[in-house]
């Protein structure tokens, strides 16, 4: 499974049973790691709402927050060889405030957070769903206000799959283009590197009416992205733990084919360093 050739894998996006739509525990994973030959592996479940049926069937439960705790606790004494990093995957909602996140990272001492846009509203609070063939610019230009709006609340230490919204969109024409143009600025404004997302490319290719392409990530928004020169990371966004290491050359091609390199080693080390200060 390991591909040859590469620099280490940091892999900082990984899900586990508890968010209901992956498979496998934590030490599951780290064993694929180990295995591997990985120095490091962030855990990134789906965090948890203090509603219970708030897209319930996509994230653990607040009461299952022990059991992710513990499933962490078991993989560090398992594989003492592993650098195993606490994090979450969070949608931000405004209405639940900042201090819910925060507190959050401190009762389950996360080392990090990531972040991306999985439920697009328009300003009154209305779900727009996503659904294939449109792209609307009600759709697109929420999606991308909640994205910079996730951005500037400080919680991020980058931005997962900034381009999920291919899935919904049929074209990718200039003018959504140019509007994720805020949104790749709005990152390098606030240093925040955005993801190329393996699990996209590994849902396989769709028939768009501007040809076959993956759903995400979307060479266009990439070749756009480049322009500004952002910092990028990869993230397998694993589901199972056999997905752990697919796909990770792809998204380095296609980084490579735009000219940018991702930065995964750096923000792995920002966050050992910011979890032990006396790392320089």
């Amino acid at each position: 499974m390991r591909e040859e050739n590469i620099e280490p894998i940091f892999n900082l996006h990984t899900h586990t049973h508890l968010c209901k739509h992956a498979s496998g525990k934590v030490v599951d994973y780290c064993q694929i790691a180990a295995d591997n030959g990985l120095e490091l592996l962030g855990i990134s479940d789906h965090c948890p709402l203090p509603e219970q049926n708030q897209f319930c069937d996509t994230r653990m439960d607040p009461e299952e927050l022990d059991v992710y705790k513990a499933e962490l606790n078991e993989a560090k004494i398992c594989f003492p060889q592993l650098k195993i990093l606490t994090g979450m995957e969070l949608d931000y909602f405004p209405k639940y405030g900042l201090d819910y996140y925060w507190d959050l990272k401190k009762q389950c001492e996360l080392d990090y957070f990531i972040g991306g846009v999985h439920y697009v509203f328009n300003q009154k609070g209305d779900l727009l769903w996503r659904r294939r063939g449109e792209n609307s610019k009600e759709l697109v230009n929420n999606y991308i206000r909640q994205a910079v709006e996730m951005m500037e609340t400080g919680l991020l230490d980058y931005l997962t799959h900034p381009d999920l919204i291919g899935s919904s969109i049929d074209e990718w024409t200039p003018w959504v283009n140019d509007a994720f143009r805020e949104l790749v600025k709005t990152a390098i404004k606030l240093d925040i590197p955005l993801e190329v997302n393996a699990y996209g490319i590994r849902k396989g290719i769709i028939q768009t009416a501007g040809g076959p392409r993956w759903r995400y990530p979307v060479p266009s928004f990439w070749k756009m992205a480049a322009e500004y020169e952002p910092r990028t990371v990869i993230g397998a966004d694993a589901h199972s733990p056999e997905t752990l290491l697919e796909e990770w050359t792809t998204c380095r091609t296609l980084l490579q084919e735009v000219g940018l390199t991702p930065c995964n080693k750096e923000i792995a080390e920002k966050i050992l360093k910011r979890k032990d200060p006396r790392k320089k």
